[in-house]
């Protein structure tokens, strides 16, 4: 375990543990990490590479309690509100090649037994941090539809949507509060309000906050909440994490741990811990102490 040591803008003093450089499985290049999310209630991170490899650890220990290969690229990852399951998209093309049909799945945080595998999602999704909704996205022609779920009886059923949002729909996150979802498309990202709608009808009159490519041509798709909820981290493709007002898009700060592209990143909501990783496979995680 390497460690490296920086200051993380004027939101953290970090301290970053080196956790892998993924060249495992049948590949020998560095895997790129897909996706990653955080455990709440937990303390727990997980995060997929490139060529299927699932690695879920815990940040206090820097310890790796689970891991799974099952063959298909992760291409996105949620936490249920409860902190019981882990929901995950699967690349339906790489699945395709391996014969699988289903191309998301629940598994349970504490042994990673599969527990849903029946649904018609596989591109971006997030979980409500109040309920057991999940907001999900579709590949394909329908990769700018979301719609909002619950799981039942290993099964994903849909309650409201699908609806048209946003052409290359990247990311979705949901707040904190529960009250908004957060889509990335593009170079932009809009907010889709859910507070007075069970039909996401407000999405006909999306809210933009802003074109965030004042610096960057792309944006990965990678963003998280800060644990107050008041702050909106994403990443840039030069290896920067960016602070924004979650309501304006202003940037706050700015700043880079090292000179790579970010693919996947996830900033714990109740715990000192950012995991932040890299499309070289570099996985890396900072204790998050505001100044």
């Amino acid at each position: 375990m390497m460690a490296i040591d920086f200051q993380l803008g004027s939101y953290f003093t970090a301290s970053i543990d080196v956790l892998d450089n993924r060249r495992n499985g049948p590949h020998s290049d560095p895997q790129a990490i897909t996706c990653a999310t955080a455990q709440t209630p937990g303390n727990r991170f997980a995060y997929a590479a490139e060529h299927g490899h699932i690695t879920i650890v815990d940040p206090s220990t820097t310890e790796t309690f689970f891991e799974s290969s099952p063959g298909f690229q992760a291409t996105s990852m949620t936490c249920s509100a409860d902190g019981v399951y882990l929901d995950i998209s699967f690349n339906p093309i790489a699945e395709s090649e391996s014969g699988g049909e289903e191309h998301g799945r629940r598994y349970r945080w504490s042994d990673g037994s599969l527990v849903g595998e029946r649904n018609s999602f596989s591109g971006p999704l997030a979980a409500s941090k109040s309920s057991d909704s999940i907001a999900v996205s579709m590949w394909g022609d329908l990769q700018s539809d979301v719609a909002i779920g619950t799981w039942r009886d290993r099964s994903f059923q849909i309650q409201v949507g699908p609806k048209d949002v946003l052409p290359d729909l990247a990311h979705i996150e949901w707040s904190l509060r529960g009250d908004f979802i957060v889509l990335a498309g593009g170079n932009d990202w809009y907010w889709l309000d859910i507070r007075d709608s069970q039909t996401l009808e407000p999405v006909t009159q999306i809210i933009e906050v802003g074109e965030y490519q004042a610096e960057y041509s792309t944006l990965p798709p990678s963003a998280s909440f800060s644990a107050d909820g008041k702050t909106l981290l994403n990443a840039g493709v030069d290896g920067s994490v960016q602070y924004r007002r979650p309501d304006t898009g202003e940037i706050l700060d700015s700043t880079q741990a090292r000179p790579a592209m970010i693919t996947a990143f996830a900033a714990h909501p109740t715990e000192s811990a950012t995991l932040v990783a890299y499309a070289d496979g570099v996985v890396l995680l900072a204790d998050q102490q505001a100044k």
